[in-house]
């Protein structure tokens, strides 16, 4: 009946199961599938559920799994149920648009499973892909785990995405396929790492 799924509701869940839940929705729609929307990220510290977890930095959390995990839109909800256009939501949304110029979103693969992050703790980090091209792995709040790069040949260039100061660092770091890849997010944080294939000479 619909063109598309909207599941604003699943970020009243947090942190590993809110990623869990939008993924078993893309599993179940993936025989017929269509753009999965998140119109409203509820969370903020002046929710009145705050007190629950339902706070800024589950917003912030949830806005970057939606992305990683695959959906087509992903808002804050107006205050002060969610964080809006307000300055705790801006950088997050300036460094998704550094994000997207420089990572193919549309055809990318979460990790559904996060099947190819080693050594990685509960809502740690959470990937996405382009096989052969392109992987992009997001820290919630720093980190360190290993991604599984031992079916990929060749190198990868590495350049880490300060979120919360909307810039990418200024060298890459080249790491080498064929072997399980540590990745180790420079701060506290929300930080995001892009791996790309170098051009073979």
């Amino acid at each position: 009946l619909y063109t598309f799924i909207d599941i604003s509701q699943n970020s009243w869940q947090k942190e590993q199961t809110n990623w869990d839940h939008a993924q078993w929705v893309r599993r179940f729609i993936a025989d017929t599938p269509r753009p999965i929307n998140s119109t409203k990220i509820y969370g903020a510290d002046t929710h009145q559920r705050a007190d629950t977890g339902i706070t800024t930095a589950h917003a912030q959390q949830t806005f970057w799994r939606n992305i990683i995990g695959g959906f087509a839109s992903s808002r804050f909800h107006r205050p002060p149920s969610g964080l809006g256009l307000g300055e705790l939501s801006q950088p997050h949304i300036r460094s998704a648009r550094l994000f997207s110029k420089a990572f193919d979103l549309f055809r990318a693969e979460p990790d559904a499973e996060s099947a190819l992050l080693q050594k990685r703790g509960e809502n740690e980090a959470y990937l996405t892909r382009i096989p052969g091209e392109q992987y992009a792995v997001y820290f919630p709040s720093g980190g360190e785990v290993e991604l599984d790069l031992r079916h990929e040949k060749g190198a990868f260039a590495a350049r880490w995405l300060d979120i919360e100061a909307s810039a990418w660092s200024e060298e890459d770091e080249r790491m080498e396929g064929s072997s399980l890849v540590k990745l180790a997010a420079p701060g506290a944080g929300h930080w995001l790492v892009l791996l790309e294939k170098e051009e073979a000479h």
